[in-house]
């Protein structure tokens, strides 16, 4: 059955609707997933970095670096980006809030590099802290990173890297760039699929020279006649439940002598021919069926 050429517009671009959907589903989860990984990468090597310089690389302290100190980045790593993906919902949810800090995008590479120098500032001597720890009995005094630099940059850094975006000019580029490509592409499928079945149909459809069939209590009986003098004679009902019986026919002035490939209906193998119908006269009973398109030559 053929396409209504209204309906296959329709369908097309109802098509194109839902991949363009699913394409920004894509975009969306694929740019959250580099965003985390990106994110939980940072702040692994840059807690690894205070851990080297916090270390006094003694035996215990060489196999807490090595055991515990990654456990403890990992860990530390997925708890802020939990908490950074929670109070950033906003910039994800909101759509006006989106558009700006896309728009926008500086903001956050300023935030990360604000937040990576805070962190440096912490590391320098003039900008630490003085502790005051018991080792083997005896107050022991050492200089730690900035406390409060430490906390804000990490904390910063790993807000500002979660939440960068590629700028909003750019995706849109991209985006329609792919859209248009796809678009092309299904469009393309779209007609050599129509084409191609167009063309099945056509191969598949043989031209025909006669079509009879007739009603009754014991069911329907159908002859066709194809104009490459093939022939199709088919039973249905309790008569014959679809039995069909094929072959080649040769039409003469009023009769036609069929040939079957395989077995001979109880109909015979020779009728005789009128403008209205078409009468089986060698069989084991007299079969008539009635002409509904006729295309011979008397």
């Amino acid at each position: 059955m053929k396409t209504p050429p209204s309906a296959a517009p329709k369908s097309l671009y109802a098509t194109l609707g839902r991949h363009t959907d699913k394409m920004s589903k894509t975009i969306t989860i694929l740019t959250l997933g580099l965003q985390i990984a990106l994110t939980f990468i940072a702040t692994c090597c840059i807690y690894m970095v205070f851990a080297i310089l916090d270390s006094d690389f003694g035996f215990d302290g060489l196999i807490g670096f090595v055991i515990f100190q990654p456990i403890i980045a990992i860990i530390l790593s997925g708890l802020t980006i939990f908490v950074c993906l929670i109070v950033g919902l906003p910039i994800r949810l909101n759509n006006k809030l989106n558009y700006w800090w896309t728009t926008n995008f500086y903001v956050s590479i300023i935030g990360t590099i604000l937040g990576l120098t805070l962190l440096f500032l912490a590391l320098l001597p003039s900008f630490s802290e003085t502790v005051t720890y018991d080792l083997n009995g005896l107050p022991t005094s050492k200089q730690i990173p900035n406390s409060t630099f430490s906390y804000i940059g990490w904390l910063l850094t790993a807000f500002s890297i979660l939440h960068t975006y590629p700028p909003r000019q750019l995706t849109e580029k991209v985006k329609s760039i792919f859209e248009k490509i796809f678009k092309v592409s299904l469009v393309v499928f779209a007609s050599l699929t129509i084409t191609s079945c167009n063309i099945s149909s056509r191969i598949t459809e043989k031209p025909t020279l006669l079509k009879a069939d007739r009603e009754a209590p014991l069911g329907w009986v159908y002859l066709t006649i194809y104009q490459d003098s093939t022939f199709e004679f088919r039973l249905t009902g309790i008569r014959g439940v679809g039995d069909l019986y094929i072959g080649k026919v040769e039409i003469g002035k009023d009769s036609l002598f069929f040939t079957y490939s395989d077995s001979i209906p109880r109909a015979g193998k020779t009728a005789i021919y009128n403008d209205k119908f078409v009468a089986y006269i060698d069989g084991e009973y007299p079969e008539r069926v009635n002409i509904s398109m006729s295309k011979l030559t008397k």
